[in-house]
């Protein structure tokens, strides 16, 4: 392995399963009070999905974002954790969803 996984991109994951009929609501909320403010941290971005669980009633929202590096998402990190609108933001969405999760990974440098 290099020495170079502490400056390796990082990847945020961000899985949320939550009742069909509150994930339209939760984007629009999410786009106007969450987005604006992580991309101020630094958070890039990557895609968002809506899937599909094996309860048809409920359905999984996938965000995923990217930092260039361990330092910038520690740094995106801390800003977040002072923001009571972040806090506001999740304690809001942990009123709907059924299970939220958030992985962090980066590039394990394991290659066939």
């Amino acid at each position: 392995m290099s020495g170079e996984t502490t400056t390796a991109a990082v990847t945020i994951f961000d899985d949320i399963v939550m009742p069909v009929d509150a994930v339209d609501d939760w984007f629009v909320r999410w786009q106007a009070e969450y987005l604006p403010a992580a991309t101020e941290r630094g958070l890039q971005l990557t895609g968002a999905w809506r899937g599909f669980t094996e309860d048809p009633d409920n359905a999984a929202v996938v965000i995923q974002w990217t930092l260039p590096t361990v330092g910038a998402f520690f740094g995106s990190r801390g800003r977040g954790g002072a923001d009571p609108a972040v806090a506001a933001f999740w304690a809001a969405t942990d009123e709907i969803a059924i299970r939220r999760e958030r992985r962090v990974v980066q590039d394990a440098d394991v290659r066939k």
